[in-house]
């Protein structure tokens, strides 16, 4: 399931952002990319504390090439 997507159709990528609360200084974005069967995960950052600090304390938990 994806939360605020956004489809770039000229890369072929799905990107969601799950806000851990109305504020969003946490949650989940993720990234996906079509193979042209399916979609597949490529990329994973989580901001698992929600204490107010930006994005640029958000964890890269899966990257692939």
């Amino acid at each position: 399931m994806t939360i605020n997507a956004n489809f770039d159709a000229d890369i072929q990528q799905l990107h969601s952002y799950a806000k851990g609360r109305g504020i969003a200084d946490c949650g989940v974005a993720t990234t996906h990319a079509w193979t042209g069967e399916a979609f597949v995960l490529t990329d994973r950052a989580e901001l698992s504390v929600c204490r107010g600090l930006s994005d640029d304390f958000s964890v890269t938990t899966l990257r692939s090439r």
